[in-house]
């Protein structure tokens, strides 16, 4: 099942949020409509299609099928340690990595040396991280939409 959330504004694109559970994903969903992005939550082949530029927002589960995705405008993943058995292909869209903490420990230093134009944040569980990770996906999300790159 496809669930849509229309933005309350005015749009500035479309999000897919990949990998999240139904709360989870409704939560987030809502959170980005009201800040102007018309968001579906699914999986992946669903036929929901989104008006350009699309973006994606992918959680734990579907972190390393996001790292491959093609034709979007950029990706936030956040993910677990399980993302280490893509890291040696280069996405083929700009990222944003969020590693939970013992995924960053791990890998932070080898994403730096094989990525470095790659950011990668550790992603902290906390009402304040998850403020942040949503403001820097803002910023991500803006910066590859082909205008000014502003919030």
């Amino acid at each position: 099942m496809t669930l849509r959330f229309a933005p309350e504004d005015a749009r500035r694109g479309g999000l897919k949020i990949l990998g999240a559970a139904p709360d989870e994903g409704e939560r987030l969903a809502k959170l980005f409509a009201a800040v102007g992005y018309e968001t579906v939550l699914g999986e992946l082949p669903d036929g929901a299609d989104l008006q350009p530029p699309v973006f994606v927002l992918a959680l734990r589960d579907a972190a390393s099928a996001a790292w491959s995705l093609c034709g979007v405008a950029a990706i936030v993943i956040v993910a677990d340690s399980r993302i280490a058995t893509v890291l040696r292909r280069a996405p083929s869209v700009p990222v944003m990595l969020y590693l939970e903490a013992a995924a960053h420990d791990r890998l932070a230093g080898t994403l730096e040396a094989s990525h470095p134009d790659i950011a990668v944040h550790r992603f902290e569980a906390t009402p304040d991280g998850e403020r942040l990770l949503h403001l820097r996906a803002l910023r991500h999300f803006a910066t590859h939409a082909g205008g000014r790159g502003e919030v």
